[in-house]
């Protein structure tokens, strides 16, 4: 049993590389590919060869192609709490869409999901083709919740003259970071409400 939720091992082997949990003040980008890293080695390490399926084997290539080309999705609004984005205003995928994207006859499936679930939680998606596909390449629920993470608003200095909008934010480096941790209580089962939002325009 590989646990029931991302946040079991989003900050985990952070932990184990840096020493301490990731705060939000730190690197963005380096948080998502440790958090991945981590979530690909444990899965493939937890599943025996035998037991794994050749496309099972090909779809987590594909996560380790992601991880390490490191282009992952951003909001271009601010929430207070940390979400996942399936797929982001520059079409840029989250790691489940990414892995079911390179998976053939499956191209068109990530734009699907995402027009009723862009902010959704893995485990929150009703579709008959990721089903359909998790039964092929041999995923239980609990492997993609624990793959998808979430992300933070960051916004760019040219949007802000090195000012953030907000009181929970903090510019480091010139980017805006959200405080928000990675904490369980942070992170919300729900999509983001219009009424919840500020609108910063594109972040980069």
């Amino acid at each position: 049993m590989l646990g029931n939720a991302s946040f079991i091992v989003e900050n985990q082997n952070y932990l184990n590389k840096f020493g301490h949990s990731p705060t939000g003040n730190g690197n963005e980008q380096l948080r998502i590919r440790t958090h991945l890293e981590y979530v690909e080695n444990l899965i493939r390490n937890q599943t025996s060869t035998s037991s794994s399926s050749l496309l099972q084997l090909q779809a987590l290539d594909y996560l380790n192609d992601y991880w390490n080309i490191g282009q992952f999705p951003q909001h271009d609004k601010y929430y207070q709490h940390r979400l996942p984005r399936f797929i982001d205003h520059n079409d840029i995928h989250c790691a489940v869409g990414y892995m079911i994207s390179r998976s053939p006859a499956f191209e068109y499936v990530p734009k699907q999901i995402n027009k009723k679930y862009e902010y959704s939680d893995v485990d929150q998606i009703k579709n008959n083709n990721l089903d359909k596909w998790m039964n092929l390449y041999q995923f239980s629920l609990n492997e993609l919740s624990m793959i998808q993470p979430t992300y933070s608003f960051m916004c760019s200095k040219d949007q802000t003259n090195n000012r953030c909008l907000s009181g929970q934010c903090l510019t480091v480096g010139g980017d805006c970071l959200s405080l928000d941790g990675f904490e369980p209580s942070k992170r919300t089962r729900k999509p983001p409400q219009t009424g919840n939002t500020i609108s910063l325009g594109a972040a980069v």
